[in-house]
């Protein structure tokens, strides 16, 4: 593991001590569809409002549940290549050609990775590139007490005497900042996972640079956590994968709406089943989906969808 990554975590981590602390944050919004919460650090702090006296300065806290198991948020969140379909705040993602072998500094690599994002430009004010290392802390190097959570560091990689700042020089037309940042992944049960993430970041630039702080913080800060209720969808989309059993597509989305209901009373598994509304729509799936499985190499996965199929009919006779 990367020591700057790990360094990293650590300096973040007073965020997390910070949510147990209500003197020490304050709740600045929720989104009510996806569930996400956004806090911010209580100024009046020693270090001002920042996760360290050496930190950048702005910062957010961000906290939203996700219906899928902490493996599948986590591959959403690391591909770099597939983030622009679904963060509509992305214009563009890639991982950086870098061996970071030729960074003195960096020479302990094992697991981390070099990205860039671009961001989309607002009205008045051109886009933001940022450059970050990305790498997994093990929660008990940070202290945290459950050893089953995944920790995702983002490590900033802007400078310019970094090796990837030449391999991707500084554009006219837009403002390279720099950005910090940890997604801690808990989960709650084997398809339900609470999503924590901690950003801070340095918004650059010329029109940053000549408004007060307070200002660019009240203009900036929650924009760097909103991506959150999109990752919620799209790992919750590719959680639910069409070879799964009918039975179990079936649960995950049951568990979907009840978070949307926010009901105590549970019903059971078989009312959900008996939806003829839901068994037609998993029928035209699963159809589909087989039309698309012509590979030998397929022929497994084709049978089981083939048998969820036969099942799924007879359901829906019984539902006539």
């Amino acid at each position: 593991m990367n020591e700057e990554i790990f360094a990293l975590g650590q300096r973040l981590r007073n965020g997390l001590m910070a949510l147990s602390h209500d003197s020490l944050i304050r709740l600045k919004g929720c989104e009510a569809k996806s569930g996400l919460s956004i806090y911010a650090l209580r100024l009046g702090l020693e270090q001002g409002n920042k996760f360290s006296a050496d930190g950048l300065p702005i910062c957010r806290i961000a906290i939203i549940e996700v219906l899928a198991p902490v493996e599948s948020v986590a591959e959403a969140y690391e591909d770099m290549k597939a983030r622009v379909e679904w963060d509509t705040s992305c214009a563009e993602s890639k991982s950086v050609p870098l061996s970071l072998q030729s960074n003195s500094s960096s020479s302990s690599s094992g697991g981390v990775k070099v990205h860039y994002t671009r961001g989309k430009a607002g009205w008045l004010v051109p886009a933001r590139e940022f450059l970050f290392l990305s790498g997994r802390v093990p929660p008990a190097l940070l202290g945290l007490p459950n050893y089953n959570a995944l920790i995702i560091v983002h490590k900033d990689y802007s400078d310019d005497d970094l090796p990837a700042s030449s391999l991707l020089p500084k554009s006219l037309t837009v403002v390279r900042g720099k950005q910090n940042s940890m997604l801690v992944l808990e989960p709650i049960s084997a398809n339900r996972t609470k999503v924590t993430y901690l950003v801070e970041a340095d918004a650059k630039g010329m029109i940053a640079s000549l408004l007060p702080a307070s200002l660019v913080d009240f203009l900036a800060g929650d924009g760097l956590v909103l991506f959150l209720s999109s990752l919620k969808a799209r790992a919750e989309d590719k959680d639910e994968d069409e070879s799964l059993s009918i039975e179990e597509i079936a649960r995950r989305r049951f568990e979907k709406k009840l978070a949307k209901e926010n009901s105590k009373n549970r019903p059971d598994l078989e009312d959900v089943l008996a939806s003829k509304a839901e068994l037609l729509e998993m029928e035209k799936m699963m159809v589909k989906r087989i039309a698309t499985l012509q590979s030998p190499d397929d022929a497994a996965l084709r049978k089981r969808i083939e048998h969820d199929l036969k099942k799924t009919r007879e359901n829906l006779k019984r539902a006539k």
